[in-house]
């Protein structure tokens, strides 16, 4: 007990006299050494409980490493004393003045859907932070998105949608009330294709060239012994 005691009593530990740990200037910025620590081991000099009061609710060494608390296997991102944000979920918001949808990350960045791909069979959440209904539609909003995905429409709420190869190339965020529309695009599945192709064709090229030497070594075999 004694050992626990000190644990949380002495300058490292919640109750410690220091007013770096007692007050809003503990926010010390050479916690930000520990992003990179990956000496997670039980017997690690490593300070787990550092981890969380240096800012750390996303890192390799807590439980559920880089995917923290995200959903649908998505990768967590660490905002420094504020949280973590996902790779695949994000904040549907409208202007105040423009009155125009725009996506943000869940750290209030906004996202610009034209440098901006979904990936393939992954599943992204889109959270409908407004009273306004949002739904997503493929093919230019006139069919809405099905292929098994849940919540096509949501008004302060949430919009699964699961990009499977299915889909059309471009898939639509669209407000019937405001009348705005944001346009996302699916990477490029001929490409991938493509890659596929090229990597079965090398497969193909090495496997021929294998015969061919085993052809020639053969027929030089044969040759020789008939010579003999």
């Amino acid at each position: 007990m004694q050992l626990f005691f000190e644990q949380v009593h002495t300058d490292s530990g919640y109750a410690s006299n220091n007013t770096d740990v007692q007050s809003e200037a503990g926010m010390d910025e050479s916690a930000a050494l520990l992003a990179n620590r990956t000496d997670c081991e039980f017997d690690s000099e490593l300070n787990f409980d550092g981890l969380l009061l240096g800012g750390y609710f996303c890192h390799v060494c807590l439980p559920g490493g880089m995917i923290g608390g995200c959903d649908f296997e998505g990768t967590c991102t660490n905002v420094q004393w504020a949280g973590y944000t996902c790779s695949n979920e994000f904040n549907v918001m409208f202007d105040e003045i423009t009155n125009e949808m725009k996506i943000l990350t869940l750290n209030g960045e906004e996202i610009d859907p034209s440098n901006f791909t979904l990936q393939i069979d992954t599943t992204y959440r889109f959270v409908i932070k407004a009273s306004e209904e949002v739904c997503i539609y493929e093919n230019n909003a006139t069919n809405f998105v099905q292929s098994g995905n849940v919540g096509i429409c949501a008004t302060m709420g949430q919009l699964i949608l699961t990009t499977s190869p299915e889909l059309e190339r471009h898939v639509f965020l669209h407000s019937s009330s405001t009348g705005s529309v944001i346009q996302l695009t699916l990477e490029n599945r001929e490409s991938m294709i493509d890659e596929e192709i090229e990597e079965e064709n090398i497969i193909d090229r090495s496997s021929a060239f294998s015969l061919g030497a085993f052809s020639i070594s053969s027929c030089f075999f044969a040759f020789f012994a008939l010579i003999c």
